[in-house]
């Protein structure tokens, strides 16, 4: 966490998230996926602040083949939060044959920020 992850209450939280393989580390190719969803949760009580999905427009693709992603949790939202520092559960869907369902979804879990006075 440095400085640029820190906001106080009733900020406007532009995050930007790059996706990544877990096992290489490469950027994965948004332009394939179905969905991209960010829940946004308190680190402590785990109350979920927010949920952000490409589908649903509060997720936008900055760059598809570096993995870049942006969502933004508005003041009106950050000014009712709980202090404290919030995580992000990243999900993606994609259509793939070789899965039963012909879906495959990723999940991940970071630290997204520190909402303060």
């Amino acid at each position: 966490m440095d400085a640029s992850d820190i906001f106080n209450r009733g900020a406007s939280v532009l995050r930007v998230v790059n996706l990544t393989y877990e096992d290489t580390g490469l950027p994965i190719d948004l332009d394939d996926l179905d969905e991209i969803q960010f829940e946004v949760l308190h680190a402590v009580t785990s109350r979920i602040l927010g949920t952000y999905t490409l589908t649903g427009g509060t997720v936008t693709i900055l760059d598809a083949a570096a993995g870049s992603a942006r969502f933004i949790v508005p003041q009106s939202v950050s000014a009712l939060a709980k202090l404290g520092e919030y995580l992000m559960i990243a999900t993606t869907e994609e259509t793939d044959v070789n899965y039963e369902d012909n879906t495959h979804v990723r999940k991940g879990m970071s630290f997204c920020f520190k909402l303060q006075f």
